[in-house]
Formats: C-alpha cells, structure tokens, sequence
C-alpha cells in the first residue's frame, strides 16, 4: 500500500474512531437522564415490618426504644384480640378445648399496657399493621369486629395486612397465592400447608372477608427473598393482580427474621450495594425472636442497624409510605426531545420532591429562565408537580427563551411521546397541524379523548385557564395498571420464597 492511500485509511479510522467514541458518550450521557423512585434526592429506601408471633412488650420495647432513638421509623403488626380459635386445622374453639391453646406468651391490644405502647408508637410516626384479628382462625364477625377495634385504637383502618401463619380465613393462601393452576397443583404436591382450606375470598366461607380486606386494607405482603434489595426482586411492587381481586396491592418482603439473618441481610455489603442500585428494601421480621434478651439488644443487630443508619442517601420510612411512593412514581415519566426534557404527572394528586437524575453539575432551564442545577450525584430536584401537569426542561436556555417569545400564538415543543403546548393568547382552539399530521386521537393527562377534525384542530376549554397544556400521542400510560405479574417474575418469587422455605427449616 501506498503512502498516500496509507494516510487516508489511517485518518479514515481515526475519524470513524473518534464519531464511534461521541456517540458512545452522548448514548451514556443520554441514559443517565431518569427518574429516581424516591424524594428529595435519596439514593435508597428502607423499612421493616415486624410480625408479632410470640411479642410480649419487654422483648420488643428494647427494640423499638432503640428505633425512636436513631429516628427509624418502621412498621409494625398487632393482633387485636386473644384467639378464640385454634389455628390452622382442625378447627375447634378454645373455649370447648382449652387443652389446645397455645403456651407461650404473647400480646395483644387486650392488654392495656402493651396498646398503651403501641399507641405511644404509632403516634410519633411509626405504623401499626394487623395480623389478623387474632392468631387463631377468625370467623368473618371476629374479623369485622377486630377491624372496627382497630380503627377505634389508632384512629383508622391498617393500609398493611401481614396475614398469619394457617388462619383458614387467609385470603388467597395456601396454592393460591399464584393464579397458575398448573403451578397450584405442584405447591399443593410439595407441601401440606398448601392444601389447607383456606377460605378467606370464597363469599360462601363462613370465615369470608375479601370484601372488607378490600374496601380497608391497601397493601398485603406476600412473596419473599433473602436478596437485601426486595424491589429488585420484586419491580412490579406494589402490584395488582387481577386473578386475586380481593387484594388492592401485594407487595414482597427481605428475610431477616433472626438477628442472625438481618445481620447477614444488613451487611456493610449489601448495604452498600443497595444503595448503589438505588435499591428499596422491605426487611420481614420478628423482633420477639431474640433481638433483645433481657432489655439489651442482640450485639449484631445493633451494629446492622448503626451500620445501616449511617449510610449516607438512606430514606427510612414505614413500609406504607414507601408503597405509596412506589405506586405514585408508577405514574410519573420522563420523555425527551433532541433540545428538552419533560416530566409529567398523571396521578391525582400532587407529587413532591421528583428527582431527576441527570449529568453531575449539568444545568437545566424552565419557560421562566429557573435554573435546575445537578449536584456531583446528578440530582435535580423538582420540589412540586400537580396532578396532570407537566414540566418542560432544556440544557439550552436560549431555546426556551426563543420559543417563549416567539409570535406563534401556540408554541409546541414534541416530545416521542408527548406534545407541550404554551397558548399565550388563551385561545380553547388548538391548532395541531404542525405537531399531529399523522395523529387522529389524542389525550389530555387526565385520560380525556380528543378526535382531531379535518383541520386537525381540538378543543380544550380548561387551555383558558392552564395557559399550558401536555398532549399524549397514544394512551399506554393512561391504560389502568390491571395486569398481574408477567410469567418469569412469578416464577422468580415462587422460586426465591421456596428457598426461604428451606432455610427457615434449617433454622426453626
């Protein structure tokens, strides 16, 4: 070869070379621009909620005493009354057979001192679950009543149900926590508990009561994992099932239900790597079972925990409210154009402290020339966004500008899945000639339907008063979240909470 022809491959190569590396940097550039799940800039989220098998005030007092100290706030379960059944099968009432009442100790809210405690609890933040009316089976007017008690002690109906081991009032329990029939038979081949008869959704049960779980309780826990990052394991949380209708949201949980396995779940880490994942972590335990023996904690759960509070970016919350959190950002989403970015909210309600996560230190401009500045971790945060609204963003501060003071009376600005409209003249006409040649239906973020006439022309008589307006192309994010789990992700959860089933055999 030549050395001319030498030359002109050479820099050929050079140049595809360095256009390869560009596009490689702008695509990750372009990647990090998401939405963080949690508020105000926190890199992870963490809670726990506590089941009250075996609870008696001085072994969990310690434990929570230790929570209000460090600020933790965390969930815990009661049972409102003492069981006048047995649990499980056979079914026989304790007053007939008081040989078959259960030895160990245990409170409930019948004893004023233990309420007294959980009342002082929940009222400096921390929530209070149910397990159930009591640990016995609960025919549906024990049911009803322990519900009504319950409002009566914490002034509202408990947004979590942690139901109990074989209640036979369970709600979908047994080989009915998946909706596969095939996979219901394998469970109720592998294990007996799975063949018990629980009745809890059958309206013919006498211990039926879905429809006041329904109307009551948002949230119930179900599958599990001993994975420190329970959303990882889980994405789909909170989830509705449509094959369970009973149930408003299931959500799944992280093993720690010895100080042995929270230790383990708690390490530097994993605690570490739950935050680098941007990770949320749901712990299940039981704070009876030896996390405090005579009113000092367990030496390795309190370093898990001073570990774990010491771990910057941490968002410790009670599970409740990090549901909520999960469920509203369901209908939050980000969309971009070459020039902008928008964020928009279809919920009903106000969502606070949205965190962009961008480029570190990159600089974004709103209509009004506000500046929203990156920090080194690359969070932008959006104090407020209302209920169907949206917020447009651009790196570029003159484009804003030149679209603000442009003469077009209505400025658009295209977005893959959306269009932001600015009307200066306040005109209910709107004109989408330009932004929808190909478009015959479009949508406000409330869900409304418009059909684009000849012209391409809709009207929207709430422009005159909004001044903006954010267009949907098509109505994917509008769509109802009715849909169960996909396929794999429930045969990831029946696998993980099997292998916690033999690991609890191992340590029980």
């Amino acid at each position: 070869m030549n050395l001319p022809k030498f030359k002109s491959l050479l820099s050929l190569i050079i140049l595809l070379t360095l256009l390869f590396s560009f596009l490689i940097l702008y695509n990750i550039r372009e990647n990090t621009i998401k939405l963080s799940l949690y508020p105000y800039g926190k890199n992870y989220a963490f809670t726990i909620t506590d089941d009250p098998d075996g609870n008696t005030l001085d072994k969990i007092s310690p434990v929570y005493n230790y929570f209000r100290k460090s600020r933790l706030k965390t969930t815990a379960a009661v049972w409102v009354f003492r069981p006048e059944r047995t649990n499980g099968q056979p079914d026989l009432s304790l007053l007939e057979h008081p040989e078959k009442k259960e030895s160990w100790p245990r409170d409930t809210c019948e004893r004023l001192e233990y309420l007294a405690y959980m009342q002082q609890l929940k009222s400096e933040g921390f929530e209070i679950a149910l397990h159930g009316a009591s640990s016995g089976n609960d025919l549906r007017e024990v049911t009803n009543r322990g519900y009504e008690q319950f409002r009566d002690y914490f002034g509202g109906y408990p947004k979590i149900n942690i139901m109990h081991k074989q209640n036979l009032e369970n709600v979908y329990w047994g080989n009915k926590v998946v909706s596969n029939k095939i996979l219901q038979s394998v469970l109720g081949f592998l294990t007996n508990r799975a063949k018990i008869p629980f009745s809890g959704e059958i309206p013919s049960s006498e211990y039926f009561w879905g429809d006041i779980l329904k109307s009551k309780t948002k949230y119930v826990r179900l599958f599990g994992t001993s994975d420190i990052n329970t959303l990882k394991f889980n994405p789909s949380m909170p989830y509705y099932d449509p094959g369970k209708p009973y149930i408003n949201y299931w959500f799944s949980f992280s093993d720690g239900s010895t100080p042995e396995l929270f230790s383990q779940l708690l390490s530097e880490e994993n605690i570490s790597r739950l935050a680098k994942e941007r990770g949320a972590c749901i712990i299940y335990t039981h704070f009876a079972n030896g996390f405090a023996k005579d009113g000092k904690l367990h030496h390795s759960f309190k370093e898990s925990i001073d570990r774990l509070i010491a771990e910057p970016g941490g968002w410790f919350v009670t599970c409740s409210k990090l549901l909520d959190r999960l469920l509203l950002m369901k209908r939050v989403f980000l969309t971009k154009s070459e020039k902008a970015l928008m964020v928009y909210n279809l919920n009903e309600e106000p969502v606070n402290g949205i965190t962009l996560l961008v480029y570190p230190n990159d600089e974004y401009f709103d209509f009004d020339g506000n500046i929203y500045r990156a920090n080194k971790e690359g969070e932008i945060i959006i104090d407020s966004l209302n209920s169907y609204q949206g917020i447009v963003l651009s790196r570029n501060k003159d484009y804003l500008h030149e679209i603000n003071n442009s003469e077009i009376k209505l400025k658009f600005i295209e977005f893959k899945e959306a269009i932001y409209i600015k009307n200066s003249e306040l005109s209910s006409i709107i004109d989408l000639r330009t932004a929808c040649d190909k478009i015959q239906k479009i949508y406000d973020l409330s869900g409304a339907e418009y059909n684009l006439n000849k012209k391409k022309e809709i009207v929207i008589n709430q422009f005159l008063i909004t001044k903006s307006i954010v267009l949907l192309k098509n109505d994917k994010h509008l769509k109802q979240q009715t849909k169960g789990l996909y396929l794999i992700e429930e045969l990831n959860l029946i696998y993980r909470r099997a292998l916690l089933y033999l690991k609890h055999n191992k340590y029980h």
